[in-house]
């Protein structure tokens, strides 16, 4: 419905469009924006006050435009010094630093337990379910045993399958 009434209504208003915005254009004063009602009492009593105070700002200052003139702005940019170079040479082996180093001194406050933490105790679980239970590996890492509970039911540990290969029709002849 939205399209068949914008349909119809875009011809009234591309109506004379070019006229409309060459009038608009021709006026040399802008129209100004609606004022508030108190700014409209405040222009009342500057009026009453000082009835020229408009031509008095609207008039050009041929005083103020001399001492205008004779301003100057002078600007003068710090010195950049240089960053120091370092003479020390970058480490070559880079791959004894790892994001492996970081994880393990962190320490997790009590209760809590780390990424790396709850991975091992989840394969230990799995591997002997009766030597890790639930109550030793809450006491290990000092959680509460409903967490461990809720850990060790909604999580799992993914296994690698090896694949064998699938024997040929030759193959199997041969055998």
């Amino acid at each position: 419905m939205g399209k068949v009434y914008s349909y119809i209504t875009r011809p009234v208003r591309s109506f004379n469009i070019e006229n409309r915005t060459a009038r608009i254009l021709e006026k040399k004063k802008p129209i100004p924006a609606p004022q508030y009602p108190s700014v409209k009492k405040q222009k009342e009593i500057v009026d009453k006050l000082k009835p020229d105070c408009k031509e008095t700002l609207l008039k050009k200052n041929p005083e103020l435009h001399d001492r205008l003139k004779s301003v100057f702005v002078q600007s003068k940019d710090p010195e950049i010094t240089p960053t120091k170079q370092s003479d020390r040479p970058l480490p070559q082996d880079r791959s004894r630093y790892s994001l492996d180093e970081i994880s393990k001194s962190i320490v997790p406050t009590r209760g809590k337990c780390t990424v790396n933490q709850i991975v091992e105790f989840i394969s230990k679980h799995q591997e002997n379910k009766t030597e890790y239970s639930i109550e030793r590996i809450s006491q290990d890492y000092k959680m509460d045993k409903k967490i461990v509970e809720h850990i060790l039911q909604n999580f799992r540990l993914f296994h690698h399958l090896k694949e064998e290969t699938p024997l040929m029709l030759d193959d199997k002849k041969k055998n």
